[in-house]
């Protein structure tokens, strides 16, 4: 009974221990995003705040020009400018966006990291509860045997080697009954010895348990906060988008009450003049922002690896047997501003109607530009390799987003006329190395 009542104090306290001291140091689970992240965020903020006045600012003097028929000229120059206004707010969303879906991402990935690491840490409790079952059992086990012992040399007493002697019938049978007396001393002991290793190990185990239930609360608490931040991401990324898609209603709204306007000045007015040298800067600043993703897509470490070559083949992004061109790749006189300059592009339409129309990516490969501007509207770009790229402009809207891979025949978005386009059709480009090429030298309508 003493053996029991001692291995069942001690049993006691080892488990008193654990309930009673559960304090561990705290260890860290996931890492925070970059300093240099949060610095992007809050400067899109800010830029954010100041075009949001440029626009209020904007918007009051539009309401006080536009009632005033003799400033007409002046009210369709501010109309111009409001329109980049919101173009550079345009830019900024989609900036700050990126960098949101990348955070979003980051603490995805720290929530899923965490449910493995939490999962493991349950596992493990539940071993280490088992070992302490099977050990316990142990323990009651060896407590019983030995007081089995106890009870049988109380009621018969401890044989000395005299008594065996005297007791004995012969010195052979004196020297069996004396190493069966050693045997069971030795089995007592190493009974004893089993019973301290035994509650030694529940130590172990009752402490390494204390330290993985801790782990498994820090764990949580830490999840718990992720999962905190990454509904707050999610939050911003909804506000900006809907802030985004607000803008760019804004802007073709705007677009379509300035190019009603800008029909009725005179081409040779000194305001006509500035809004067109405007809008022609705004095409060139564009076009070197889409050179400059293109180059940034196509360094090795982001390209699709692809060989693709013209062999391979293109096919026309809108398949259907009435599409035709409607202005083709070359020099041309601008539909909008009257100025002669390059069109890059080819534009096809479809004899049964344009609008809404599937448009299919041209050949294999990654998309690059999944936005919106004022000047191309809804816009895709896809990198083939080996220096091909695609452009797909003025949608109704798009079908893909940037870093997914599409195949030849793909829909990729729906023809329209958003942007700075005159009609619904589709604008379809062809870059070699950056530079733009006619398209009709690779494929054909129809084809």
């Amino acid at each position: 009974m003493m053996f029991k009542k001692c291995a069942k104090k001690a049993i006691a306290a080892v488990l008193t221990f654990v309930l009673i001291f559960c304090c561990v140091s705290p260890a860290v689970f996931a890492v925070d995003l970059s300093e240099s992240d949060q610095n992007r965020i809050d400067s899109y903020k800010e830029q954010q705040a100041a075009l949001n006045g440029k626009i209020k600012d904007a918007q009051e003097k539009l309401n006080s020009l536009k009632s005033d028929i003799s400033r007409q000229q002046e009210y369709v120059s501010e109309l111009n400018d409001q329109i980049f206004n919101y173009q550079d707010k345009i830019d900024v969303l989609d900036d700050k966006i990126s960098v949101l879906e990348k955070e979003e991402a980051e603490y995805q990935s720290n929530i899923d990291k965490l449910d493995v690491e939490i999962e493991n840490e349950e596992n493990e409790i539940n071993h280490n509860e088992l070992q302490q079952i099977d050990l316990q059992q142990e323990i009651e086990d060896i407590n019983i045997e030995l007081q089995d012992r106890l009870r049988s040399i109380y009621v018969n007493g401890a044989a000395t080697d005299v008594e065996l002697l005297l007791n004995a019938d012969s010195f052979s049978s004196y020297l069996v009954m004396l190493e069966l007396s050693s045997s069971m001393a030795k089995h007592d002991n190493e009974l004893i010895d089993g019973l301290k290793n035994n509650i030694a190990e529940i130590d172990k185990l009752t402490a390494s348990h204390k330290q993985m239930i801790a782990d498994l609360e820090e764990k949580k608490t830490e999840q718990q906060k992720q999962i905190d931040l990454l509904e707050v991401k999610k939050s911003e990324i909804v506000e900006s988008r809907d802030d985004l898609k607000a803008s760019q209603s804004e802007v073709m709204a705007l677009q379509g009450e300035a190019r009603g306007l800008l029909n009725q000045l005179d081409t040779q007015s000194s305001t006509y003049k500035s809004i067109m040298s405007k809008y022609e800067s705004e095409i060139d600043a564009f076009d070197k922002k889409i050179d400059a993703i293109i180059a940034a897509a196509s360094k090795p470490s982001t390209s699709t690896g692809s060989t693709f070559t013209p062999k391979d083949g293109f096919i026309w992004p809108l398949q259907y047997s009435d599409v035709y061109i409607s202005s083709g790749y070359g020099y041309r006189s601008d539909p909008g501003s009257g100025s002669y300059r390059l069109h890059g592009g080819t534009d096809t339409c479809c004899r049964s109607g344009t609008a809404g129309k599937a448009v299919s990516a041209a050949a294999d490969g990654k998309v690059i530009i999944s936005t919106w501007h004022s000047s191309y509207g809804f816009y895709v770009g896809i990198d083939h390799g080996n220096g091909f790229v695609t452009i797909y402009a003025h949608n109704s809207s798009l079908a893909v987003s940037v870093g997914q891979t599409v195949k030849q025949g793909q829909t990729i978005a729906y023809a329209g006329e958003t942007g700075y386009a005159f009609g619904a059709h589709c604008h379809f480009e062809i870059r070699v190395n950056g530079t733009k090429v006619d398209a009709t030298q690779y494929v054909r309508p129809g084809q």
